[in-house]
C-alpha cells in the first residue's frame, strides 16, 4: 500500500533500514529513538536439549537464512533477517519478558 501511494509510511521500527523500503527512515532518524520493536521468530527447544543439537539447529537456520532464495522472499515481507546465536536469543526473549512484565506491572495490568 506504501507503494500504490495509499498510504504513508513514517518510520520502520528496525534499528536499521530495510534494503526495500526505499527512503522510509528508522524510528530513531524519525525522532523515536526508543521506539524499537517488530515481530520476532525464532526456534526453540525444550531446556534440557544437549548443547551440540542447539548448535546443530542454529547452524542450519544460518544456512538458510544466508540463502539468497531466502533473503529473496523474507526482502518481499519487509522481513530483516537476523540469525542471532542461540545465547543471543535467549539473552533477548529474558530482556524482553522482562521490560513487558515491568509495563505490565507498571500500569496495574494482570491477567485475569
Amino acid at each position: 500500500m506504501v507503494k500504490a501511494g495509499k498510504i504513508k509510511s513514517i518510520a520502520v521500527l528496525a534499528p536499521e533500514r530495510l534494503a526495500n523500503a526505499g527512503t522510509i527512515p528508522t524510528s530513531a532518524e524519525a525522532g523515536l529513538p526508543a521506539l524499537v520493536g517488530g515481530t520476532r521468530f525464532g526456534i526453540l527447544a525444550p531446556a534440557k536439549t544437549p548443547r551440540y543439537v542447539i548448535d546443530r539447529m542454529h547452524e542450519a537456520v544460518k544456512t538458510t537464512l544466508a540463502s539468497p532464495e531466502v533473503k529473496a522472499s523474507l526482502a518481499q515481507l519487509y522481513t530483516l533477517p537476523i540469525g542471532s546465536s542461540p545465547d543471543e536469543f535467549t539473552k533477548f526473549i529474558t530482556t524482553e519478558t522482562g521490560k513487558w512484565r515491568k509495563l505490565a506491572a507498571d500500569i496495574g495490568m494482570r491477567a485475569e
